[in-house]
């Protein structure tokens, strides 16, 4: 966006413009079909002298930065920084409001945008604990480290189960080696998404987003089978 499609944006008053992003949150995130662009500008800026163009690219503006924000998790700092470094929003109070919403929004948009994205089981929890081996039946010495490891699934219809496993030092750096590739390809794919959609270019209407599963640390009182 160039300052020019925005010319007259600093006219928005803070509080309508808070309501606005409710609004888009609430059409454009949610699936709400009341709040659609026509109805917000009824609502909130039936009396404005802003421009219609203006209108709708703010709208397009704010809305894109909301699907993108809660995609990718930003914090706080980081939608500042970024609301900054574009200069579509040049009044202070507008950006503050922004900001101040995003706080109040981010947890509860991002797990929306996140389960709204898998279609498929997904992992809920990881519990794990190392004992070490002293004996077996055969052996009267023993000195093996074992990690023992809980995961919780959940699948698309609410369903959960529950996975135990034992490793032993060998398998799990095993382990560790593949999900270290792993890492490296989203890690590699994620930059080159990003860079695909720097603002020059449009954001698809659906972003799949990264949950990271919990570590409960109470979880490491497995009991050994």
């Amino acid at each position: 966006f160039s300052s020019m499609e925005l010319e007259g944006v600093e006219a928005v008053d803070p509080r309508a413009f808070t309501a606005l992003l409710t609004g888009l949150t609430k059409g454009a995130l949610y699936g709400d079909s009341i709040h659609t662009h026509t109805f917000l500008v009824d609502q909130l800026f039936v009396d404005s002298e802003i421009p219609a163009d203006t209108l709708g690219a703010l709208f397009d503006f704010c809305e894109r930065v909301l699907r993108r924000a809660a995609s990718e998790d930003w914090s706080a700092v980081r939608l500042e920084a970024f609301l900054r470094q574009n200069d579509v929003l040049k009044e202070e109070a507008l950006v503050a409001a922004f900001v101040n919403f995003w706080r109040n929004e981010r947890a509860k948009l991002h797990d929306h945008m996140y389960k709204k994205s898998c279609c498929n089981d997904s992992l809920l929890r990881l519990s794990w604990r190392v004992d070490v081996k002293t004996k077996a039946r055969h052996v009267k010495e023993l000195n093996d480290p074992v990690a023992l490891l809980e995961m919780t699934k959940g699948t698309g219809d609410g369903k959960q189960s529950v996975l135990q496993l034992e490793l032993s030092r060998a398998k799990a750096m095993e382990i560790l080696a593949t999900l270290n590739d792993v890492q490296d390809v989203i890690a590699s794919r994620t930059q080159e998404v990003s860079q695909y959609n720097e603002w020059g270019c449009s954001l698809p209407e659906r972003q799949v987003a990264y949950h990271e599963p919990s570590r409960d640390a109470s979880s490491r009182n497995l009991r050994r089978k």
